[in-house]
């Protein structure tokens, strides 16, 4: 039997672009094993493709994208070891690997409520790991450089990079992950350009800079936020520290322990949406719609009955998190921007909760007092110089007069801005030519349940995939590891039996 050989060329080497070939691959029958680990290989039945793949990625590593590689000690996945993974099904891949590889006595720390919550870097050291034979026999191809444009000529596709290189490819996948951190509007220029505002919250080089006694506020309060304030208290930090949010809210912590152990978070994705959301669906309209009230009523429901029998808040909305990628295809466009217009703060706060080492280092960072959440609306940051401290007006929420405070550090933790375009250029070169367009939710870019994007005038680009949460508009929340794992699996048959090259 011949074997059909596919160039596949995947634009951007972080987690989103890693799995994908580590899915791929392991599709097509690779044994995608860990060097130097004694964990079994994933060999699901071989597809008869030779796959040809080259990763566009600036960094020297592949797997480690922003997330992962950060080597930050109190950086530490947000889930248990067992929710991690780029195999498929295979929930105890990384936490086999961790404890075989010596995880523990590397980070004896990582233990928590008899669960394991390794370091960020860990994780990435595995996905590395993973790609450790394929990059050795050359079948991926690493090319550090970045994707300047795609161009399809009748169908026939190929990549420029900034480096001048054009590489030809029968199937394009897009895994660009988040866009930069944006600066807020009402940041001036001058302390936008001063030392002391900190825009990105990973530049680990900035953080160790502040001094240990300064004055620190903190715009947005979610993981991020918490990873920073865990960053500076192990830095030795004694000065205050305010985080700034409109709504004061903050991460949750996880679900506490049950004597029924939930079902492992792969097996629910796969499960079909709960009967008590089903009746969020609009039955007036005569179809299967949502709406955006209609499930924050299900599921204040649902809470209040659990609650009863004293189960925490956290399995409904587990529920509804695991459900959603089926549910927001559901919701017309208008709805999706209700959602993002008024939900979407919230349910960031309940969605994405803290492992207990960093919930541990929040509670007493409060407890002393020198750490305060506070619900307001920062009107303007600006500085007279370089040097200088910067200087914040800050309103309280629910009214109240203009507040002019003195910081000596800011830190940006407000997360991507919304705009799709304008921010990234390889985005601005796919929107310009049509070859994709934004969501109608105004989140990300639009495709189809296979992830294939469309075009300006509503064509489809079957030579092109899009992952990860560049299309969040489509799905709602196709963040996170397992989620975007998950979102690979469901298209990764459909993407490896069309239109191969023989």
């Amino acid at each position: 039997k011949s074997m059909t050989i596919m160039r596949i060329l995947i634009i951007g080497g972080g987690y989103s672009g890693a799995c994908f070939a580590i899915q791929a691959l392991a599709r097509t029958g690779y044994p995608m094993t860990p060097a130097g680990s004694g964990t079994a290989a994933y060999r699901p039945a071989p597809q008869s493709i030779n796959l040809q793949i080259t990763i566009i990625e600036p960094r020297d590593a592949l797997g480690r994208g922003l997330a992962y590689s950060s080597e930050d000690s109190d950086h530490r996945i947000n889930a248990p070891s067992f929710g991690h993974m780029a195999l498929a099904g295979d929930i105890a891949h990384f936490h086999e690997w961790f404890v075989q590889s010596g995880g523990l006595q590397r980070d004896p720390g990582a233990e928590a409520g008899g669960l394991l919550f390794p370091r960020r870097i860990e994780f990435g050291n595995y996905l590395e790991s993973l790609l450790a034979g394929p990059l050795a026999n050359g079948t991926i191809r690493h090319l550090r450089d970045r994707a300047e444009a795609i161009v399809d000529d009748a169908g026939a596709l190929t990549v420029r990079t900034t480096g001048g290189s054009v590489i030809p490819a029968d199937r394009i996948v897009i895994a660009t992950g988040h866009l930069p951190a944006a600066i807020p509007g009402f940041v001036s220029p001058t302390a936008a350009a001063n030392p002391r505002f900190i825009s990105s919250p990973w530049n680990a080089e900035a953080l160790s800079r502040v001094a240990t006694n300064a004055r620190v506020l903190i715009l947005g309060s979610g993981l991020t936020a918490a990873d920073v304030i865990a960053s500076l208290r192990r830095n030795g930090h004694q000065g205050s520290m305010r985080v700034v949010s409109r709504r004061g809210l903050r991460p949750q912590a996880l679900p506490p322990p049950s004597d029924t152990p939930p079902l492992p978070i792969w097996q629910r994705l796969q499960q079909p949406i709960p009967e008590f959301l089903c009746p969020a669906a609009d039955a007036a309209s005569g179809n299967s719609r949502f709406t955006v009230r209609g499930l924050l009523r299900a599921l204040r429901i649902r809470i209040a009955e659990r609650a009863g029998a004293g189960i925490s808040w956290h399995e409904a909305f587990d529920d509804l998190r695991d459900a959603l990628y089926r549910i927001w295809p559901k919701l017309s466009a208008a709805e999706q921007r209700r959602f993002h217009r008024h939900l979407r703060p919230w349910y960031d706060s309940y969605r994405y909760r803290m492992p207990p080492q960093t919930g541990a280092t929040l509670a007493a960072a409060e407890a002393s007092g020198q750490l305060v959440f506070e619900a307001a609306q920062v009107v303007s940051i600006g500085a007279d110089a370089l040097t200088a401290g910067i200087q914040a007006q800050i309103s309280s929420r629910g009214g109240g007069p203009i507040r002019d405070e003195r910081f000596d550090a800011v830190v940006n933790c407000t997360g991507p801005g919304r705009s799709i375009a304008g921010v990234d250029p390889f985005i601005d070169s796919l929107l310009n030519s049509g070859l994709t367009r934004p969501h109608a939710s105004g989140v990300g870019l639009d495709v189809d349940p296979n992830l294939i994007p469309y075009g300006l005038n509503g064509q489809r680009h079957t030579g092109i995939r899009i992952i990860g949460p560049q299309t969040a508009g489509a799905f709602g929340d196709p963040i996170g590891a397992v989620f975007i794992c998950a979102q690979i699996d469901r298209m990764i048959d459909h993407f490896l039996t069309a239109g191969a090259k023989d």
